[in-house]
């Protein structure tokens, strides 16, 4: 769905503008920052959001590739021991029917 909050306009003359809307009803009038498409006082500002390849948020490696490739083989291997439990009971279960 398109927002009509998100979309930059053009003015009479074809500049580009900020078209933010604004509280008193209109839509600014500010030139968008350098390519962005909003002014800096509506979310265009240079700087704006973590640096690139920043590794800040994370603290202990639980989402690292590592990790979960390690977690995803832990999994697997706890559903192949839960089936060759699974596989046993049914033996049992079978050689306990043939017996009576």
């Amino acid at each position: 769905m398109f927002n009509s909050n998100l979309r930059s306009e053009t003015d009479v003359s074809g500049t580009l503008r900020c078209g933010a809307r604004l509280r008193q009803g209109g839509t600014c009038p500010l030139l968008p920052a350098n390519g962005k498409r909003r002014c800096f006082q509506h979310g265009g500002a240079r700087g704006i959001g973590p640096p690139k390849d920043s590794r800040n948020a994370r603290k202990d490696g639980f989402f690292s590739r590592e990790a979960i490739a390690e977690r995803r083989r832990i999994n697997g291997f706890i559903r192949e021991c839960l089936q060759t439990l699974r596989d046993v009971d049914e033996m049992v279960e079978r050689e306990r029917r043939g017996a009576e």
